[in-house]
């Protein structure tokens, strides 16, 4: 039967319409003809009674959708419709050359009606990664047979399967053979009998059991690893025990006898593993006869002993006094308003000297900062110069002011004065910005520890500012960080503000209307070519050649037949999609134009602000996300001659994949149309900060400094404490309520005190001034003083 298959097809897989049609002719009573219809995704066997003939169909692969939405194996029936047709219709030789040719065309070519089409950005297209409906064999062949015969009751059998629909990074899926399967069922149906309704398959299964024997007889032959005889070895044991084969019968016999021969190899190469240790010769010098665990575990350090006695011995070095020269330090800067501060020197300093820098930059934004606002409020670079300035000294201010609370204070305080510097600058350029929320909670500041009043005013004028940029913005404009595609959007308004962004705009369409003619036109001359190539093939016969076999001439196909290279040919002709290069909606595509060519002031005022609401004002986010399988506005390909301003942290950026590199970039011109080809932008852009690599809508969702602005307590009996230093919200009876996890070394009074001291807000300059007549706390632990110094400062 195998054999017989292979025979009906050229060398490159196609049925040959002259050997189905002459296979047709010359069945005999008894034989099976099985044609795996590829194109169709369909099966289809041929069966030769005494007086008549039968078709047999069914769908050979399930759809992706009926495998992955099963639970458990998939329960299918096979085979399904078919017919039967008379011996003197089948005698008439114009009826088997039409039907061959059919069923050659029907295997060579997938018409489009069949094909599974999926909808993306509102587009129809091919998914080539599903399987083909057989209606064509099925159903349009079942109803041209029935025309000349009529239904034919055949044996039908159920098979439960487990396909899998596995892929990644992958253009298909992987699948379970479809040809394996077509031949399994080929061969139970014709292996039972009517019967035999209570063993109808135990037939089958010895039969496939028999042959994998015969698989694992080859196997052992080739020497193949221990570990796939082994699992061949398990498979087979498990198909017999099902079965349940008791009968010594010659085949079961041959079974053991293969399975005993694959034992006792196993077994041989196990014994010569425990003889010979290294096998292979990897490790030549080990010598596993020689080793000794007393000799191998013994230290000796004979040189040690020398060493520490010379030690006690040893004379002090003399010490050396160097006289000290301004020379040994590095520049500081003069407290000038005239000129912003350069932090690029924080990068070149020693760590030592970062602190004292620091200190200069955060006493220049306490005193010069408002003088040179007011001489640089229109100056172009302004944003720009704030925008780094902040940047830097962010970075080195973090790595610095590590596990200090008090420094970290007054570092957000100089962050925040800075950044209502460049709201003012950014804001002076563009006011559409006042209309929009900057989103600095009010209460985000009050964790703070700033002891100095001028430092309390200084967060009080911050505030303030805050407060009236808030009440300001509009009530109705959605967040400058998430939303992008509504009509109140930032990107929207200014696009529609903007003449600039406008021309941007039709530039693109009208290069885009033009890339969309030329793509059209490359698909009339491909399918004018198509159909050249079949018609041209249609016109020709396929080629054979003698051959002598086993001392006779046997005819063969023509490895190099012209009419199958021109079929191969026209088969293999593509066409690249054309995807339109903005959003299909509108709002969608002024959003994109505008990150096209964002305004440096904007760009550096978003950044900058969202930078120090994530990095600065927020709780650490959850683990980064792998930055691949997203797509960024400035990687399109369509858009790479429009883009004019340079990527910052925060971009517009698609989950979902272009056409132009997803599997249905490319499409057969034979199942091709000018829809298919001409698809619509199937990017969803949202906002995306590429340094956290997470999406806008999954941060800033918590602002809160309280645990960067408050003393960790060391270990020891105040440990357990921490939450009477951390916040004011706990009050006296939760402290009495858990006194049984009072330390040891702590008095009841301690542990109440301790615990009572910041419990209620207005309470604690009350609280710490009756611990200082009760004497209950001890002033000196540093504990004590971390407790007292918190709630004096916040």
């Amino acid at each position: 039967m195998v054999s017989g298959m292979l025979e009906l097809r050229n060398p490159f897989g196609g049925l040959v319409t002259e050997k189905v049609e002459s296979a047709l002719r010359t069945m005999m009573d008894g034989d099976i003809l099985a044609l795996h219809i590829r194109g169709q995704n369909a099966g289809l066997v041929v069966r030769r009674f005494l007086d008549q003939y039968s078709f047999e169909s069914f769908e050979v692969s399930p759809t992706n959708e009926a495998v992955i939405g099963t639970r458990g194996r998939l329960r299918r029936c096979f085979p399904g419709p078919a017919m039967a047709i008379g011996q003197d219709r089948m005698a008439d030789a114009s009826f088997r050359k039409a039907l061959a040719e059919l069923l050659a065309k029907l295997d060579a070519e997938t018409p489009e009606e069949v094909l599974p089409t999926v909808r993306k950005a509102r587009s129809e297209v091919v998914e080539i990664r599903d399987t083909a409906h057989p209606r064509f064999v099925t159903q349009m062949l079942t109803g041209i047979l029935r025309a000349v015969g009529e239904p034919f009751d055949c044996p039908r059998i159920y098979k439960h399967m487990r396909d899998d629909v596995l892929w990644k990074d992958a253009l298909k899926p992987w699948r379970r053979s479809p040809l394996w399967l077509f031949l399994r069922v080929i061969l139970q149906t014709s292996l039972m009998r009517n019967d035999e309704i209570e063993e109808q398959h135990v037939r089958y299964k010895s039969f496939m059991l028999f042959f994998m024997a015969h698989i694992l007889q080859g196997a052992l032959e080739a020497s193949l690893p221990s570990d796939l005889l082994f699992v061949m070895t398990a498979k087979i044991s498990r198909r017999a025990l099902k079965l349940g084969a008791v009968d010594r019968t010659a085949w079961l016999q041959r079974i053991e006898t293969v399975m005993g021969a694959v034992q006792q190899e196993l077994t041989c190469r196990w014994h010569s593993l425990e003889t010979n240790a290294d096998p292979l010769r990897t490790q030549p010098s080990w010598i596993p006869s020689q080793l000794s665990f007393s000799h191998d575990t013994k230290l000796t350090l004979s040189k040690l002993g020398p060493y520490l006695a010379k030690v006690a011995a040893r004379a002090a070095s003399p010490s050396t006094r160097h006289r000290f020269t301004s020379a040994n330090c590095s520049l500081r800067f003069s407290q000038s308003s005239l000129y912003l501060p350069d932090p690029s020197l924080l990068i070149k300093m020693d760590k030592a000297e970062v602190h004292l820098y620091l200190s200069d930059l955060e006493l220049w934004v306490q005193d010069c900062l408002p003088d040179w606002l007011r001489a640089n409020l229109v100056r172009k670079d302004a944003c720009t110069a704030l925008a780094e300035f902040i940047g830097t000294y962010t970075s080195a201010a973090c790595s610095t002011y590590m596990d200090a609370p008090e420094d970290i204070s007054v570092m957000l305080l100089t962050l925040m004065e800075l950044w209502v510097a460049l709201d003012q600058c950014a804001a002076n350029g563009h006011p559409l910005l006042l209309r929009y929320d900057p989103e600095f909670p009010s209460s985000v500041f009050e964790p703070l520890l700033l002891p100095k009043k001028s430092q309390m005013e200084r967060l009080f004028r911050v505030e303030q500012y805050v407060s009236k940029r808030r009440a300001e913005a509009s009530l109705d404009s959605p967040s400058i960080f998430r939303s992008v595609d509504t009509a109140k959007s930032f990107a929207v308004r200014y696009f529609e503000l903007s003449p600039h962004h406008q021309d941007i705009r039709q530039k693109i369409e009208a290069e885009a209307e033009n890339e969309r003619s030329r793509k059209l036109s490359e698909f009339a001359k491909k399918r004018q070519q198509y159909h050249a190539l079949m018609h041209q093939s249609n016109g020709l016969n396929c080629q054979y050649v003698t051959r002598w076999r086993r001392r006779r001439q046997v005819s063969e196909h023509s490895t190099t037949c012209q009419k199958c290279q021109l079929i191969s040919e026209a088969g293999k002709l593509s066409i690249e999609v054309h995807e339109w290069p903005l959003p299909e909606r509108d709002l969608r595509a002024k959003a994109a134009v505008f990150e096209l060519d964002v305004p440096n002031d904007v760009s550096k005022w978003r950044d900058t602000t969202h930078s120090i609401l994530v990095d600065m004002l927020s709780v650490e986010p959850g683990a980064c996300q792998d930055k691949q399988g997203i797509y960024t506005l400035h990687s399109n390909p369509g858009l790479r001659g429009f883009v004019k301003s340079q990527a910052g942290r925060l971009e517009l950026t698609s989950k979902t994949k272009p056409f132009v590199v997803s599997h249905y970039r490319s499409q057969r011109v034979s199942q091709a149309n000018e829809t298919s080809i001409c698809v619509n932008n199937g990017l969803s852009y949202a906002l995306y900060d590429s340094k956290k690599n997470m999406w806008t809508e999954e941060l800033q969702k918590c602002p809160d400094v309280r645990k960067k602005c408050t003393f960790n307590l060391p270990s020891g009996p105040y440990r357990g404490l921490q939450y009477a230093v951390n916040n004011t919200i706990h009050t006296s009876n939760e402290v009495i309520a858990s006194q049984a996890k009072c330390p040891d070394v702590l008095t009841m009074h301690e542990f109440y005190a301790f615990g009572t001291l910041r419990s209620g807000h207005r309470l604690q300059w009350r609280n710490i001034a009756r611990e200082l007549t009760a004497r209950v706390l001890n002033f000196g632990c540093r504990e004590v003083h971390a407790l007292v110094t918190q709630a004096a400062w916040q």
